[in-house]
């Protein structure tokens, strides 16, 4: 597989603002991180591909995929991300 997971799972609970009364617009968040764009393009083959159904059945059952949003970004250039 050309995307690596991460080792590690950070649980988080959402900020209670003082006076909201709103649920915040988002319930969970996931990264996958490429070496490169060959690796992006390699993963999102495979996702769209009859290998991934069973990937995509789930998600079905457990997420609102009309109200998916994916943000595609560059790392961070920090010690952090090397």
């Amino acid at each position: 597989m050309c995307a690596r997971a991460s080792s590690s799972t950070r649980r988080t609970t959402p900020l209670q603002f003082p006076g909201a009364d709103t649920e915040p617009a988002w319930d969970c968040g996931s990264e996958i991180r490429f070496r490169d764009i060959e690796g992006l393009r390699r993963w999102a083959d495979w996702y769209r591909g009859p290998e991934a159904q069973v990937l995509r059945d789930g998600e079905e059952r457990f997420m609102l995929t009309s109200e998916r949003v994916v943000a595609a970004t560059e790392p961070a250039d920090t010690p952090l991300h090397r």
